[in-house]
């Protein structure tokens, strides 16, 4: 059993969960053995809600946007005392009180656009009653038949039920449920089976090992949907449907998943020394139609431990040297919900009047099908001087094709996009592993590790239909990564009048066009409008390499461990620092950067003069807001300390331990504040950072 309570670091963030678990295993014959494992788990939760990224209820974008002089509580300008309401209490600052709200006396000013008048993050999120809880429930149930010797018959049954409730009131105050008041209910059910039947045959004979498997296996999922909206709220302190007047909507759903798949696989080797294995799958999945519903996937590998070989007897300092490879093809139907392939409409009932509205496709996308991954993989593994060194070299080729994609359609099709078969992409990449016993003796020894890793992506077909396409920050082309960012190019600054500059288009206007000297002597011809600027490749997310690095050191019974992440190279497109740099965001904050904005004839800068009236210009999307993604994270930190023999053994205890350890201890980038971690698409947003958290505990084997 066990129990977990822990409080965010935001107001209305925390979380509490129970678990349980029961695993009971049973052999009541040589031949017959079963087995049961339930667990269950019951979870809720305060989560406060963030609207997206740019939401006025998020406390991230609202706190970092905002002007710093805005206070939360409204002040009397005149006589500097806090505003009061009726009954004494504090009002809260929301900006747009105009002369007298409440009963205030005038001398309260409004805020500017800038500042978020008649929005108040604080407020929301202090009166709003944000709800969630989940019960789940699941159970596992096997039974193992060994026949004939050799085989074993293997019947695995496994459930999953899981109910989540929503629950979200927003007040009449201040936000988006004001002034009427709101709330929404919602409850989400979930069922999931899974039955597998396997059949293992297992030989050992003259150094020979043999064992062939066979199957099959079948996924049945139905999930539920139920909600209501309504505003108008009659009572306070009552968030219950009832209590509103006003239907917003109401709505419910089932969906119905099921995939199915027959398998098989045979592993060989000779003495441990030589090693093939074989597998072959038939999948079928209910996202696609019945015409091509069904894919064969298969694999094949093979290993050769070297140093047990002859010619490696007297090669004494090698404890192992492994080489291995493999070549499969793998089925992807994941990403694209359970009815890509069908034509679909929402209801959009007007009044009394029925209606629907074309949501997807309108006509039946027979020839969607699995996306195919083909990938090659070779590897060697070794070991030497008695383990002191160990590690892996490893390479992969993965070519993806009929790569699954919601591509954008003619306003004429009536569907916003359509998922299509497009694609064919190619993945390689090469990771390298080390991890050595550099200092070892009797009371002391560092262990040291490194991980490094390299990937290369790249699109290598494209559809007739759709050579190309943009999607967000990102262009999908042939030639180029789908993480490869496509943007108007960002010059600099002219340092005659502090205008920004871009590269032009061919045929730009000439009125836009002004020539500049370069770095080399020479002239460049630039633009000064965003709409003349031209759209080029501006490099990618994918860094040069990423990897770990690990450290233990123990001393007696002290042990010092740590965990290091990095990356070098590739670039991320920091919106948030682009909105802290606008020139017209009128009671914003700004960046501190903003004081090195040009300012007079013959500054050299690269950032443009503050310029109200050319904001759109100055502070549009483009590649000057991409900046180095490398980093460096200090991702743990732990102690920990083994009390002594003699202490612990009178207690009759084998061994305790005592740590503590902290996570997110430090975090360098290029920009202080940016999380090159938060999403591998390389674009920011205001999210929830990751916690540093520090635990303590003991642990004790009796």
């Amino acid at each position: 059993m066990g129990y977990v309570r822990e409080d965010g670091y935001t107001i209305k963030t925390n979380f509490e969960r129970y678990t349980t678990r029961l695993n009971v295993n049973v052999q009541p014959k040589s031949w017959l053995k079963t087995g049961l494992n339930i667990s269950g788990n019951y979870s809720f939760s305060n989560t406060a809600a963030d609207g997206g990224s740019t939401s006025f209820v998020n406390p991230f974008f609202y706190s970092r946007n905002i002007g710093p002089i805005y206070p939360a509580f409204a002040h009397n300008m005149t006589t500097g005392q806090y505003a009061l309401d009726a009954n004494g209490n504090k009002v809260w600052d929301l900006g747009n009180f105009g002369t007298s709200t409440f009963g205030i006396a005038n001398g309260i000013p409004n805020r500017p656009t800038g500042g978020f008048a008649g929005r108040h993050a604080l407020a929301e999120t202090t009166l709003n009653e944000p709800y969630f809880k989940r019960i789940a429930a699941s159970a596992r149930n096997y039974i193992d038949i060994i026949f004939l010797k050799d085989f074993k018959f293997t019947n695995t049954v496994a459930v999953d039920l899981q109910n989540e409730n929503v629950s979200r009131y927003e007040n009449t105050l201040v936000g988006d449920g004001a002034p009427a008041g709101r709330s929404q209910k919602q409850s989400l059910s979930s069922y999931g089976l899974v039955v597998s039947q396997l059949l293992n045959y297992s030989k050992k004979f003259n150094g020979h090992n043999v064992e062939v498997l066979a199957g099959h296996e079948s996924f049945n999922q139905l999930e539920t949907d139920v909600n209501g909206f309504k505003q108008g709220q009659s009572l306070t302190g009552n968030t219950e449907l009832g209590n509103f007047t006003t239907i917003n909507s109401v709505g419910s759903s089932t969906d119905k998943y099921r995939s199915e798949g027959y398998l098989s696989r045979l592993n060989y080797d000779y003495l441990g020394k030589y090693f093939v294995s074989g597998s072959l799958r038939r999948d079928g999945n209910s996202r696609f139609s019945k015409e091509s519903r069904w894919g064969t996937f298969w694999s094949v590998g093979g290993g050769w431990n070297l140093n047990k070989e002859s010619f490696f007897n007297n090669v004494k300092w090698i404890d192992l040297l492994k080489l291995r490879g493999s070549y499969g093809v793998v089925g992807v139907a994941d990403g694209i919900g359970f009815y890509a392939y069908q034509g679909l409409y929402n209801f959009a009932n007007n009044a009394n009047e029925p209606g629907i509205v074309q949501s997807q496709t309108s006509f039946l996308n027979k020839d969607l099908t699995w996306e195919v991954n083909k990938q090659f993989d070779i590897g060697l593994d070794f070991a030497l001087f008695k383990n002191r060194i160990t590690g892996t070299i490893e390479y992969y080729n993965r070519v993806s094709s009929d790569l699954l994609f919601a591509v954008p359609t003619p306003l004429s099709s009536g569907a916003l996009s359509l998922t299509l078969n497009t694609a064919t992409m190619n993945n390689k990449c090469v990771e390298f592993q080390l991890n050595s016993d550099l200092i070892k003796n009797k009371d002391f020894t560092w262990n040291a590790g490194i991980n490094l890793s390299t990937v290369n992506n790249k699109i290598t077909k494209m559809p007739k239909s759709i050579p190309e396409f943009v999607t967000g920050t990102k262009k999908y082309s042939v030639g180029h990564s789908i993480f490869d960012y496509w943007l108007r190019t960002y010059y600099g600054v002219d340092p005659a009048d502090g205008a920004a500059l871009y590269i032009p288009i061919s045929g730009a206007t000439a009125s836009t066009l002004r020539t500049v000297a370069n770095k080399n002597g020479g002239t460049d011809v630039v633009t000064t409008s965003i709409t003349q600027a031209k759209f080029e490749y501006q490099g990618g997310v994918i860094p040069n390499y990423y990897g770990s690095i690990t450290n233990s050191f123990t001393y007696k019974q002290i042990t010092l461990s740590a965990l290091l992440s990095f990356q070098k190279g590739g670039k991320t497109y920091d919106g948030l620092y682009q909105s802290l740099m606008s020139v017209n965001n009128i009671g914003g904050a700004a960046h501190k950067d903003i004081l090195n904005r040009w300012q007079k004839p013959g500054d050299i800068t690269n950032i443009p003069r503050v310029d109200n009236g050319r904001a759109t210009d100055f502070n549009a999307t483009s590649s000057r807001w991409l900046v180095d993604a490398s980093f460096l994270n200090i991702r743990s930190l732990s102690l920990g300390f083994s009390l002594p023999k003699p202490l612990i053994s009178r207690f009759k205890i084998t061994d305790a331990q005592f740590f503590v350890s902290a996570e997110n201890v430090a975090f360098f980038s290029k920009r202080k504040g940016m999380n090159n971690q938060q999403a591998f698409s390389g674009v920011t947003s205001n999210a929830y950072p990751p916690a540093r958290v520090v635990t303590a505990g003991i642990t004790l084997n009796l």
